[in-house]
C-alpha cells in the first residue's frame, strides 16, 4: 500500500525552499566569481593557497590516482549506477531528475570557465595559474555524482549517502588545490553550480510529481552537519584575514602560505557541509517522485486543482 501525497502546503513549502536554495547559490556564485577573480586582491588570496600547497611525492602521487577517478568513463558509470538504483526502485523521474543535475552542472560549469567568466591578469604576470578556471569541473563533477546518489536512494538512508559523497567530493576539490590545477574559489563555484541545479531540478520535480512523506527518514544529521561546517568556515575566514592584512601591508612574505593552504581546505570542506545540510534540511522526511499510480488518483481526486496564483 502506497503512502499518500503530502499536503499541497507542505509540497509547496519544500519546493519553496529549493528554489531559494539554488537562488541562494547563484547570487554567491556570481558573488565569489566578482571578488576571488576581478579584484586584485582576490587573486592575491587564491593563489597564496596555491603557493603554500605541499609539494610531498608521497602526497602529489595520491591526489594525482584521486584525480584520475574523474574522466568520462566514471562518470558514465557513477552516473549509471544511479540510475539503476532509481530504476530498481520504480522511480524512473528520480534517474531523470538526476541526470538532469549531472549533466546541468557539468555543462554550466564548463560553458562558464571556457567562454563566459574570463579572468583578467591583475597581478602582473605573477599569477601561477594564468588561465581561466572558475568554476572547477572536477569539483563540479565530484559534487554533482555525490547529489545524484541522495536523490535517487531512499529518504532513510539519504543522509548517509551525502555524507559519503561529500565526503568525495571535497577530496577531489581538495586535490585539485594540491595538483596546482585549480584555485580554492574554483571549487567553491563548482559546488555552488550543482546546488543551483539541484534545487531547481527537485523544485521542478516535487512540482510535478508531488511528493510523499516518508516515516522512516534515518538520522537526523544535518544540525551536525551545519555546524561543523559554520565552525570550519569561521576558522578559514580568520585564516584569510590574516593573510590578507599580510596583503595589505606587503609583509606576505611574514606569514606562512602553507597556512593559506590548509585555509582554503578547511573552506572547501565547510563550505561542502553547509550546502549539503541545506540540501538534506529541504529533503528531511519527503519522498521524492511518489508512484504514477498515486500521482493519478490524486489529480483525478475532486478538490486537488490548486487555486491560481
Amino acid at each position: 500500500m502506497t503512502a499518500a501525497l503530502v499536503p499541497d502546503e507542505t509540497a509547496d513549502r519544500r519546493r519553496d525552499w529549493l528554489v531559494v536554495l539554488a537562488s541562494v547559490c547563484a547570487v554567491l556564485l556570481v558573488a565569489l566569481y566578482v571578488v576571488a577573480v576581478r579584484t586584485k586582491w582576490g587573486q592575491d588570496l587564491d593563489d597564496a593557497a596555491l603557493d603554500g600547497r605541499t609539494t610531498r611525492g608521497v602526497v602529489l602521487r595520491a591526489t594525482g590516482r584521486l584525480l584520475d577517478t574523474i574522466s568520462v568513463t566514471s562518470l558514465a558509470l557513477l552516473g549509471g549506477a544511479a540510475t539503476v538504483i532509481a530504476v530498481a526502485r520504480q522511480r524512473v523521474h528520480l534517474a531523470l531528475t538526476a541526470a538532469a543535475v549531472v549533466v546541468g552542472a557539468v555543462v554550466t560549469s564548463e560553458v562558464l570557465k571556457l567562454l563566459v567568466l574570463g579572468r583578467p591578469d591583475l597581478l602582473g604576470g605573477n599569477d601561477p595559474l594564468s588561465t581561466a578556471s572558475y568554476p572547477s569541473g572536477h569539483a563540479t563533477v565530484a559534487m554533482s555524482l555525490a547529489v545524484a546518489f541522495t536523490l535517487v536512494v531512499p529518504a532513510r538512508v539519504r543522509g548517509v549517502t551525502a555524507l559519503g559523497g561529500l565526503a568525495y567530493a571535497c577530496l577531489i576539490g581538495i586535490g585539485t588545490v594540491t595538483a596546482g590545477w585549480h584555485r580554492p574559489s574554483d571549487v567553491l563555484g563548482g559546488f555552488l553550480v550543482v546546488m543551483i541545479w539541484t534545487g531547481i531540478a527537485a523544485a521542478a520535480l516535487i512540482r510535478w510529481r508531488g511528493a510523499t512523506p516518508e516515516r522512516f527518514v534515518g538520522p537526523d544529521i544535518n544540525p551536525t552537519m551545519a555546524w561543523m561546517g559554520a565552525v570550519l568556515l569561521a576558522l578559514a575566514f580568520a585564516g584569510f584575514v590574516i593573510v590578507y592584512l599580510a596583503i595589505r601591508q606587503d609583509r606576505l612574505d611574514a606569514v606562512r602560505l602553507d597556512g593559506a593552504y590548509v585555509a582554503s581546505l578547511v573552506a572547501i570542506v565547510g563550505v561542502g557541509l553547509v550546502l549539503m545540510s541545506v540540501l538534506l534540511a529541504a529533503l528531511r522526511g519527503v519522498g521524492l517522485d511518489p508512484h504514477r499510480e498515486q500521482v493519478s488518483r490524486a489529480t483525478s481526486r475532486p478538490g486537488r486543482a490548486r487555486p491560481a496564483r
